[in-house]
Parts: structure tokens; C-alpha cells; sequence
């Protein structure tokens, strides 16, 4: 990946359509499985009319994310935190809303849009100008020698003590117990014969 200083959104943007287009292949395909489903389920006439209405819905937004551009799709991931949730129980949320919606929510299409916002944002906040607003202590600015390194702040997330694992934690006691065991500083008795 590029240094944060070149990194460019559009560039990243467009090696996101490949994951885009396979991510949008398997919601599609889980939404076929669902609908088809919702078909074969029996039941009351009320739980039929509601499934019949369910199924409808998902072949909008099967219809919806196949005449979506894969860029749309990773511009809205990036540009809000789009919760698919909020977006259905809106009453008057498109197809193509609730398609972008699901898309942008999809574990692996989430986890790549974190890292980019991640690594394009935090660039983009080290390159910003300080602001001067008052109630806030601007700091000198800072050289080379004075930046963070990676070392640094691998050392920094160390130091935080997150709580470990209690079998993490039993060996670190036991290691800190075999260092803390005293050198033996007495005499050596040897016997003659």
C-alpha cells in the first residue's frame, strides 16, 4: 500500500470494485436462497400475504444491487457509518438505498473500508492544519526526530496493560515468579574422603 502522504481515495476506491462486485455476488446469492425460502414456507394466510410481501421486497434490492455501480457502493461505506437497520425501518428507504445499505455492512466490505478510512483519515488528520480555536493548547509542531514512529506506538499499546487472557496472564506471573527465584550465595561444602 502507499504511504500515507500519496495515498490517494480515489485510486483505493477503485481497487475496492473488485471486492465490491464479489461481496455483492454472495449477499445476492444469500438473498436468492432467502427468497426462495420465504416461498416454500406454509402457514396462515396472514403469514403467507407476509412472506409473499417479504420475498417482493428482496427481489427489489436483488434487482436494486445488480444496476449498482461499485464505486456508489464504497463512496456511501466511506462516507458515513451506514447502519442497515436504521436504513429498513425508515418507511420510505428505496431499494437501492436498503441495497447500498446491505452491501456496506457485509464483514468484509466493513473491515476494508475501516482500514481505508483508517489509514486515508489519520493521513489527512496529521497533514491538516492545527486549529486555533481557543480552550485548546496547540502544540509546537512537530519535526521528523519527533513523530511517532511505528516502534513507538507498538511500545505505547504495550504500555496501555489491556487486561490479557487469564492463561496470558498465569504464564506471565509464572515467568515474573522463575525470575524473582534468588541466586543461591551460599558456600559449597565439598568432603573429603
Amino acid at each position: 500500500m502507499a504511504p500515507p502522504e500519496t495515498l490517494n481515495l480515489n485510486n483505493e476506491v477503485v481497487k475496492m470494485r473488485k471486492d465490491v462486485k464479489r461481496i455483492r455476488v454472495l449477499v445476492i446469492r444469500k438473498l436468492v436462497r432467502s427468497v426462495s425460502r420465504l416461498k416454500t414456507k406454509k402457514g396462515t394466510e396472514d403469514a403467507l400475504l407476509k412472506n409473499q410481501r417479504r420475498a417482493q421486497r428482496l427481489l427489489e434490492e436483488i434487482h436494486a444491487m445488480k444496476e449498482l455501480k461499485p464505486d456508489v457502493v464504497t463512496k456511501s461505506a466511506l462516507s458515513d457509518d451506514t447502519n442497515f437497520e436504521k436504513v429498513c425501518k425508515k418507511p420510505d428507504s428505496t431499494a437501492t438505498e436498503r441495497a447500498i445499505a446491505r452491501l456496506a455492512v457485509h464483514p468484509l466490505l466493513k473491515k476494508k473500508i475501516d482500514t481505508l478510512k483508517v489509514s486515508f483519515f489519520r493521513s489527512s488528520r496529521e497533514l491538516a492544519p492545527k486549529s486555533k480555536t481557543p480552550g485548546f493548547q496547540q502544540s509546537e509542531p512537530q519535526t521528523k526526530n519527533q513523530c511517532n514512529t511505528r516502534k513507538q506506538r507498538t511500545l505505547d499499546n504495550a504500555r496501555l496493560q489491556l487486561p490479557l487472557h487469564p492463561s496470558w496472564e498465569a504464564s506471565r506471573r509464572q515467568k515474573e515468579q522463575q525470575s524473582k527465584i534468588p541466586v543461591f550465595q551460599g558456600k559449597k561444602i565439598t568432603f573429603d574422603d
